[in-house]
Order: C-alpha cells, then sequence, then structure tokens
C-alpha cells in the first residue's frame, strides 16, 4: 500500500523553485504526496489591512500565469503521484507560528533550500530558512543552487524542462 506524505516545500513563485516539487516526487517513489508550496508573507499591523486582507488576493498578486502553468503541468505530468497540490501563504515570522502550522496541517516533512537564497516579491515576503531550520518537523534539505535555470519565457520550455524529469 503506497504511503501518503505531506510535504510542505518554500517557493517564490519562480519556476526555477519548481524544480523542488519534482526533485521530492523522485525522492519518494513509493509515496502518494499532499504538495503544499508555501511563501512568508508579513501582514500588516493595521486594523483596517487586516479587516480586507484575503489570501486568495495576496496569491493572486504574487503567482505569475507562468508559475500557474508550470504548477498545472507537474500535476498533469505526475497525476499518479499527486494526491493534492496547492499553495499557501505563512503570513508569521516566528517559529511558534510556524510550528503550529505544521502540526495543525498534519506535515510529514519541510524542504529547506540550501545554497542561493530565493528571490522574493515584495517588501511584505520574507525567507522561510530560519522556521524551517528549527522546526519541529522533520526536514529534508535540497540544493536548490544547482538548481538555477534561466527563467523561462514558454510553456513548451517548460514541457521540455518537466517533462524530461518525467519517470
Amino acid at each position: 500500500m503506497e504511503t501518503v506524505k505531506k510535504i510542505v516545500i518554500p517557493t517564490d513563485f519562480s519556476v526555477k523553485s519548481l524544480n523542488l516539487v519534482v526533485d521530492v516526487i523522485k525522492k519518494y517513489p513509493s509515496s502518494v504526496l499532499d504538495i503544499v508550496l508555501v511563501h512568508g508573507y508579513e501582514t500588516s499591523n493595521s486594523i483596517s489591512d487586516l479587516l480586507f486582507f484575503s489570501k486568495g488576493k495576496v496569491l493572486e498578486k504574487l503567482q505569475t500565469s507562468e508559475f500557474k502553468k508550470s504548477c498545472k503541468l507537474i500535476q498533469n505530468t505526475y497525476q499518479s503521484r499527486i494526491n493534492s497540490f496547492k499553495v499557501d501563504l505563512i503570513t508569521g515570522d516566528c517559529r511558534r507560528y510556524f510550528n503550529n502550522y505544521i502540526e495543525i496541517n498534519a506535515v510529514d516533512e519541510v524542504v529547506l533550500p540550501v545554497g542561493n537564497k530565493m528571490r522574493l516579491k515584495g517588501s511584505q515576503s520574507f525567507h522561510l530558512n530560519h522556521l524551517i531550520s528549527h522546526s519541529k518537523c522533520s526536514v529534508l534539505s535540497l540544493d536548490y543552487a544547482h538548481k538555477l535555470v534561466l527563467e523561462l519565457e514558454n510553456t513548451e520550455q517548460l514541457a521540455n524542462l518537466f517533462l524530461s524529469k518525467a519517470e
């Protein structure tokens, strides 16, 4: 019987950050995966900003169409291996918040990208590495530095990148 593992993977909403997803899929060939891509986003302290805060609107603003197409391509390519695939925000930059997020969402493992830092979008985004490295959850370190590729411009290039890695 196949096991289902819930894996959290940080993203900066670039296509190259999705290479971590493919690496995780290859790392667990006998598992079906629930994949959660997370991005650190500091919310405002203003009461009016908090009243009108919407994760959906923020995610829509941060995700490019190329990123969305790449996510769909990965889901379609590895559909037998991916049980669920979602994108979420971590809205608190403290260990307790992150560990609560991991516990509440029943996460089995968190990916720690090692090497070059991800390029964040906007002044409210923050790196998650310091939270991941102190997580109470199992941490999988993956080399992000060797995965640096030029930003891809069209879906055909995306297909070549991901389908060449398909099993």
